[in-house]
């Protein structure tokens, strides 16, 4: 039995979210830059029984995946997912996940269901998902998610108004997505920290053994100070933490039309990489900036 019934009206845009009504955009999309909300549940090869389309993804407690039934035949019944188990398990360690279901209402429509499971993927983990009922071959799909990339920096360069530093992630094949700086600040008159993102998107480039882009310090600076409606001479802002994000997809990502980790399925099955990574500015390079360094108290 299906647990829940929700009424979908528009499906968003490409953000995994933590709750389930937040990743339903997920029935729709196989790809960061490519969507199609048809599932096509016809199979001409006989051979599979079940459509998968989802992802996991490290920056979420809950994953989300879409379930549909395939018939072999035009004239064949759907044969619908009652009794339908979702099982995942985690190759590694052996942990396994039971999945529950729910059936959503999309905007044109039609039904599905998508089946869901709380627990967080682990890097350089790899999982399988097997879909089917008791006493038959069941579809199954896995996915390596990728690795945290090893972590560099050099030592500051520039002045003022162009203060960088050049930051190395090395073991990375594929240009990281959502590259992101954060810079935790304590405003003047106030205790409480303030993290303030500012988005790079997919900047730097690839090097031999991995990838590199330019951190842009007194720009950043800048528009913290904007951001906090300073004036950008203001030297009495309290600095105390810089870090920045990225997410790395799994080769399934890359290579839809080639992929071969689905068996007795269609769809798509894949995994997206967080990682975040913090270090300390130097008191010259705070200086340069025009922040008090108030690291150590973190």
């Amino acid at each position: 039995m299906m647990r829940s019934f929700l009424i979908i009206s528009n499906i968003s845009s490409h953000h995994l979210r933590r709750s389930l009504l937040g990743v339903v955009w997920i029935i729709a999309c196989v790809g960061l830059s490519a969507c199609d909300n048809t599932i096509e549940p016809l199979v001409e090869d006989g051979g599979s029984s079940y459509a998968i389309h989802g992802f996991l993804d490290m920056r979420s407690e809950r994953q989300v995946i879409r379930v549909e039934s395939l018939r072999a035949t035009v004239l064949a019944d759907t044969e619908g997912l009652t009794g339908v188990e979702v099982v995942t398990s985690d190759l590694m360690t052996g942990q396994f996940n039971v999945w529950s279901d729910s059936l959503v209402t999309l905007d044109d429509g039609s039904d599905g269901v998508l089946y869901y499971a709380d627990f967080k993927p682990i890097a350089g983990h790899e999982y399988r998902v097997q879909v089917g009922r008791e006493g038959e071959i069941k579809a199954s799909a896995t996915t390596l998610v990728p690795s945290s990339p090893s972590f560099y920096i050099d030592p500051t360069r520039g002045d003022t108004l162009n203060l960088k530093q050049q930051v190395y992630l090395v073991n990375v094949q594929d240009q990281p997505k959502q590259l992101t700086m954060q810079y935790t600040v304590i405003d003047v008159g106030s205790e409480s920290p303030q993290t303030i993102p500012i988005s790079y998107g997919e900047s730097g480039s690839q090097i031999q053994d991995g990838w590199t882009f330019d951190v842009q310090l007194s720009i950043d600076r800048f528009i913290v100070m904007r951001i906090l409606n300073r004036d950008t001479d203001e030297q009495n802002v309290r600095l105390r933490r810089v870090s920045f994000s990225l997410t790395i997809e799994s080769s399934e990502w890359t290579n839809q039309l080639t992929s071969t980790n689905l068996e007795n399925a269609h769809g798509f099955f894949g995994s997206v990489g967080y990682y975040e990574y913090f270090w300390q500015l130097d008191e010259q390079s705070l200086g340069v900036m025009g922040f008090l360094d108030d690291q150590n108290q973190n």
